[in-house]
């Protein structure tokens, strides 16, 4: 993949207006927020096969990871953004910065699989970083210089974004940290190959579940996820 040096409309780094950060502001004013549409043009940024002499974004997360569920459910799948979708939600808050949400429903969550029941619990981190700093450890280091500035902090510790598309592909980058990362390595000094087999391995654990007598039950293998 070819990585350009520039993010969404032009440099993400460039400040704009970013100099007036949170800090400048009463911080619970980010907790008003209402959900809204997905724009149509952010499907474009989920491609998975590149025209000749095109680039993808400095931060191509959401293309790694439509490769990655390209490839585990062996489809062409799209993307489903327009109308009733319960794996992509996307709020804007009342200073106009966006966050948004992927939660897929049939592909296991390699980082709080109860291996002994096989059944996911209940978290005992939150899914998503709630600081800059985390949120930054989620990306490339030579991206942070560019990205800070658009990551906005809340004393409700959720993170907002300066622009819809910059704010889906940190949450393509939050999901892929939290299913790949392992022994400190992250999802972006992994290869595809080593992610589909992270996700198969999962897949066969969860397909075993144990009833109420601890026998075994095989449970059949979805791979669908739209």
């Amino acid at each position: 993949i070819v990585l350009s040096t520039e993010g969404e409309n032009g440099r993400a780094g460039s400040r704009g207006g970013a100099e007036a950060d949170d800090e400048s502001r009463p911080r619970d004013f980010h907790h008003k927020e209402c959900r809204i549409e997905f724009p149509r043009d952010v499907q474009s940024m989920f491609v998975t096969e590149l025209a000749a002499g095109q680039k993808v974004d400095s931060l191509p997360s959401t293309n790694i990871l439509a490769l990655v569920l390209q490839k585990y459910t062996k489809k062409k799948r799209k993307m489903k953004f327009i109308g009733k979708n319960p794996e992509w939600e996307l709020y804007r808050n009342q200073r106009g910065l966006f966050r948004a949400t992927f939660q897929p429903r049939d592909i296991p969550s390699i980082s709080t699989l109860d291996m002994n029941t096989g059944k996911e619990g209940d978290l005992p981190f939150v899914t998503r970083p709630s600081s800059r700093a985390d949120a930054l450890d989620c990306i490339p280091p030579q991206l942070h210089e560019m990205f800070s500035p658009t990551i906005h902090e809340t004393a409700a510790e959720s993170l907002y974004f300066s622009s819809i598309k910059i704010a889906i592909r940190f949450e393509c980058a939050f999901w892929l940290e939290r299913q790949f990362k392992c022994d400190g390595r992250h999802w972006f000094h992994t290869t595809i190959n080593a992610m589909l087999e992270m996700i198969e391995n999962e897949t066969r654990k969860a397909a075993e579940r144990f009833d109420s007598n601890g026998k075994t039950v095989f449970m059949e293998k979805k791979t669908s996820l739209f």
